[in-house]
């Protein structure tokens, strides 16, 4: 290259001592470097040029595509990144590979976690004066409950420390919808977003009202979101369906007992005597019985003191009575809840009490006959 550019001044100086002979004496160096740039610029483009001097620059631009041709993978790469716009070159650095994120930190500005980390260290410096003060005055009188009420009390301040932590700094992020919409919604394709199930419970009128329940399903289906991937499911009583029930003390005891002899359980199972509704699904097995008031019945025979709420559900089968809700049988101090009742094979004349926990009693049927107390 430096070969080249003594060539091309010396052609050039040549050139313009040609062009101006009477004037070459005269002027300077500086002078002459100008002169080279203005017949540089000029005399390739004339018509009339020097023969010379178009052979030599053609001659210069030879080489120099020839020293192009032989250069590397690498500066041809860059020469053409060079050359794109940097809006495409940032599209063509963007790997598909990596996603936009679906959510962002919002900071928290301080002046909002400063009064309550001021509160925080107000209360750790109270605790720390009374531990002090409550480990060094021991009660002599009662050293035991002494030493019990402190070691509560250490507990209930380690807990406090630990649910200070993520308060302390907390985080808030903001998500993107639409970044979720664009990464597993593509035109033409199916949605790739997760499926998604709500439950709806129905089970208790007086819990669930039915304008609260109504509302639910309805922001269910304004849900912004495929139809195809949400799925509401309601959870009811289990009373659908074609059901048989009857109201009154009379009929609902006649009722019960019908069900009893029906699928093989002991007439006096279940000693209601104020029922205000009996009902019982056949396609499901499911039976619930009202009553007035909760109901304390103690079986003599075996010394069980069962007790029967205001509502007792439960699926019945062939000598047995599943998921059965609303009946506990008294053990020493507790009432733990009977969840499943079975009469065992008709050579034992047993019957078995299961409760959540899985433990079973066993008695005989003869305990739970009709009129036995």
């Amino acid at each position: 290259n430096s070969m080249d550019d003594d060539e091309l001044k010396a052609s050039g100086n040549q050139s313009t001592m040609e062009a101006h002979p009477n004037n070459s004496q005269d002027v300077g160096p500086h002078a002459r470097r100008g002169s080279n740039v203005s017949s540089m610029d000029s005399e390739p483009n004339g018509e009339s040029g020097n023969p010379v001097w178009k052979n030599r620059v053609e001659s210069w631009k030879d080489k120099k595509n020839k020293k192009k041709k032989g250069a590397t993978k690498a500066e041809i790469k860059t020469e053409k990144e060079d050359q794109t716009p940097p809006e495409q070159q940032m599209e063509e650095k963007q790997s598909p590979e990596a996603p936009d994120l679906l959510s962002s930190v919002v900071p928290i500005p301080p002046n909002k976690l400063k009064p309550y980390r001021v509160v925080v260290i107000t209360r750790l410096i109270i605790l720390t004066f009374f531990f002090y003060y409550r480990i060094t005055h021991p009660v002599d009188g009662a050293y035991g409950l002494w030493l019990t009420s402190v070691i509560c009390e250490i507990w209930f301040a380690f807990s406090w420390i630990l649910d200070q932590f993520p308060k302390w700094s907390p985080i808030n992020r903001e998500t993107y919808i639409d970044k979720l919409s664009a990464r597993f919604e593509r035109e033409g394709e199916p949605s790739e977003l997760a499926a998604v199930d709500v439950f709806v419970s129905t089970v208790d009128p007086m819990k669930e009202p039915p304008l609260i329940t109504a509302n639910t399903v309805l922001s269910i289906l304004a849900m912004d979101y495929p139809v195809d991937k949400v799925l509401g499911i309601s959870i009811s009583h289990g009373r659908e369906g074609r059901s048989n029930h009857q109201k009154g003390p009379s009929r609902g005891v006649q009722m019960a007992v019908s069900l009893l002899e029906e699928f093989g359980l002991p007439l006096g199972l279940l000693p209601l005597a104020d029922m205000i509704e009996v009902g019982f699904v056949r396609s499901t097995g499911y039976m619930w019985i009202l009553q007035k008031n909760k109901v304390e019945h103690n079986f003599k025979m075996i010394s069980k003191l069962v007790s029967y709420s205001t509502e007792i559900t439960g699926y019945v089968e062939k000598k047995q009575i599943k998921k059965l809700k609303g009946v506990k049988a008294k053990e020493l101090m507790l009432w733990p809840p009977v969840s499943e009742i079975s009469v065992v094979d008709p050579p034992t004349r047993k019957i078995q009490f299961k409760n959540l926990a899985g433990i079973t009693k066993t008695f005989p049927v003869e305990a739970f006959a009709c009129g036995k107390k």
